[in-house]
């Protein structure tokens, strides 16, 4: 090997000889590239089975793989694991997350915020909106607003502290139908005024030049206090009117889901309290608007009370179903007959009632609708104010669509709402789908 020193400047470096180059052909078989094609193709193949089973060996299994699908809650489980969530506070959303679980209701998202918006910009002291489904019970909208700081928090359609006012005399009514001491025709003698309340000078059973006849489905409608006042007291009595108060729902829980206050049933104090009580004439007796709504969806629904729910359906963060609404059978108040009898009654209230100014000039779609419904006034005390009730029903014939509502508004020293506008808003909203 030749070694070539090189000397520069005071440096010496060594330059060694570079290696020789390696002779090769340029020239290749025409089945090499093939062969190579080939056996990239199939070591591929091995590669990808190979590292396709490292990858799925070394991928944990979720716990909804390893956990098989669990049965679902009962409604005492459901009601245990939701327990902080009830009462459902305002506002109510349509899909709710809570714990572990979401959960969808059967709200109506977009009723709901039209009937908020509609109370909000009367700015009442306390509203309170309620509609169901009459077949199934679901409820679609529940509504609550007050200026009241005390009930800011609450849900005021879930509460029972409001009077009932002349809303009971629809119970009267079907006691007296249904036992058959009344008819819907059937003339009734009054004295004084339709809007007294009952005393011993209108409670008087003699009939004189004074007393004014008039028709049950004609006391209905105008709220004649004195006529119901002396159904109470002598048609009917104490314990009968306790035992028709209580299939209507009070003092009992008309539902098993929901948590909501009971409607109570007390006699009123003084001589004439069974006759209060038969004309609503009393704050003893109150009622929820939740409740409400069910004894209107048991009237166009022949005499059956649903039992509202609000929750359609439970998942886990697993996307497993864990509950699901059921349908309850709800409860028969009265017989297809005297439910008849009462829807006619309803409707004369709207016809030539209490509620005929409310429904007097009727726009499209409430033109087109079948409409029944009950009014009430009466001053309470927690929380004080003037309740003013609208409850009733409606339904439009050619399609089947029905709705059961309430409206409750309680006044101050001024109205600023009235319940009957609402529920006619209200109906408007809904069946203009149609």
């Amino acid at each position: 090997m030749r070694v070539t020193i090189v000397v520069k400047g005071n440096r010496r470096r060594t330059a060694y000889p570079s290696p020789p180059k390696l002779v090769t052909s340029k020239r290749r078989s025409p089945g090499w590239g093939i062969c190579m094609f080939l056996s990239g193709l199939i070591l591929a193949g091995f590669g990808a089975q190979f590292l396709g089973q490292r990858i799925e060996s070394t991928v944990e299994p979720t716990p909804a793989n390893l956990t098989p699908a669990l049965p679902l809650l009962t409604l005492q489980k459901m009601r245990r694991e939701l327990a902080d969530l009830f009462p459902l506070k305002t506002p109510i959303a349509r899909n709710l997350h809570f714990r572990q679980y979401d959960i969808l209701t059967s709200l109506d998202h977009d009723l709901q915020g039209k009937v908020t918006s509609y109370i909000k910009r009367r700015r009442p002291i306390y509203a309170a909106v309620a509609a169901i489904e009459p077949k199934t019970g679901a409820v679609l909208c529940l509504v609550s607003y007050t200026r009241d700081r005390r009930y800011r928090k609450k849900n005021l359609a879930l509460l029972a502290p409001f009077p009932a006012a002349s809303v009971f005399k629809l119970v009267t009514s079907a006691a007296v139908i249904s036992e058959g001491t009344r008819g819907r025709t059937s003339t009734i003698p009054f004295t004084g005024s339709k809007t007294a309340p009952p005393n011993r000078w209108n409670m008087k059973t003699s009939v004189s030049y004074r007393s004014h006849w008039t028709t049950l489905e004609d006391a209905f409608a105008t709220s004649n206090n004195p006529v119901f006042g002396k159904l109470g007291l002598f048609d009917i009595g104490g314990p009968r009117l306790v035992y028709w108060a209580k299939r209507f729902g009070w003092n009992e829980a008309i539902t098993p889901e929901i948590h909501l206050q009971q409607s109570q049933l007390q006699a009123a104090e003084g001589p004439f309290s069974w006759a209060k009580t038969g004309s609503g004439y009393t704050t003893t007796t109150t009622l929820s608007p939740v409740h409400a709504a069910a004894i209107a969806a048991s009237m166009v629904n022949d005499g059956i009370m649903p039992s509202p729910t609000v929750i359609r359906s439970m998942t886990d963060n697993y996307q497993r179903l864990r509950y699901t609404a059921n349908s309850w059978e709800g409860n028969r108040v009265v017989t297809k007959e005297v439910a008849r009898e009462l829807r006619s009654m309803m409707r004369s209230t709207l016809m030539e009632g209490t509620a005929k100014g409310a429904f007097l000039y009727r726009n499209q779609v409430i033109r087109g609708l079948d409409i029944g419904g009950k009014t009430g006034t009466l001053t309470g005390e927690t929380p004080p104010g003037r309740a003013e009730w609208f409850m009733g029903w409606a339904k439009r014939q050619e399609t089947g669509k029905q709705l059961a509502f309430s409206a409750l508004v309680l006044h101050g020293s001024r109205e600023r709402a009235n319940p009957q506008r609402l529920a006619r808003y209200l109906l408007t909203l809904y069946f203009a789908e149609d």
